[in-house]
């Protein structure tokens, strides 16, 4: 009876490895974008249910992959000043706009500055992607109608595998959310669902 137990323990050990370890080859070599997880854009603009439930699924990801591989894009808000000395007119950046919202898990400094809807606009990102080899690419954030369909099929054009994550993904309106994806699978984007990152 003992060595059966000992036997079955070991089994589950052994299984419980083989499943770490195809998780970890499924996702292993993929990058994941992060985009429009600002306080600009969350604090109040959108559903708070809608954006906890987003924002649950987007940290869930980031602390699956490798840290390496996650890059965080924060969308760069100017403000146009005029002064009564030289100069009259002046540009400066909304520092407050730019802070990320706290509830986002950041595991590393791969953060990018974008001034442009469209994420691959920034050769910043460009050249980080490319000296890291990097060829399958997820993205995450918001606004599915907006940001992140633009940034995809940018992708896209610029020759990268392009996936998304509709769990991690949040619109302006549910039905937004909804018709962009749509749009976006049926431009031959691929699309993983949330529970079989954790499955895998």
């Amino acid at each position: 009876m003992r060595g059966v137990l000992i036997l079955f323990l070991l089994i589950g050990i052994e299984s419980t490895h083989f499943c770490f370890s195809q998780k970890s080859t499924f996702i292993v070599d993929k990058f994941l974008i992060v985009m429009g997880f600002q306080e600009y854009n969350t604090n109040g603009k959108l559903s708070e249910s809608a954006s906890q439930n987003t924002m649950d699924a987007a940290n869930r990801i980031i602390e699956i992959l490798d840290p390496d591989h996650v890059v965080y894009i924060k969308r760069i808000h100017k403000i146009l000043n005029l002064s009564f000395s030289f100069p009259l007119v002046y540009t400066s950046h909304d520092t407050i706009a730019m802070q990320f919202d706290k509830r986002l898990v950041l595991v590393n400094e791969n953060i990018i500055s974008r001034e442009k809807s469209n994420a691959f606009s920034s050769e910043e990102l460009l050249n980080f992607l490319v000296q890291n080899n990097a060829k399958e690419i997820m993205v995450i954030g918001l606004l599915a109608e907006e940001f992140i369909s633009q940034s995809i099929l940018e992708g896209q054009e610029i020759g990268f595998d392009m996936y998304m994550i509709p769990e991690a993904i949040q619109g302006q309106t549910p039905k937004k959310k909804d018709k962009a994806i749509k749009k976006l699978t049926k431009l031959g984007i691929k699309t993983f669902a949330f529970h079989s990152l954790n499955d895998k």
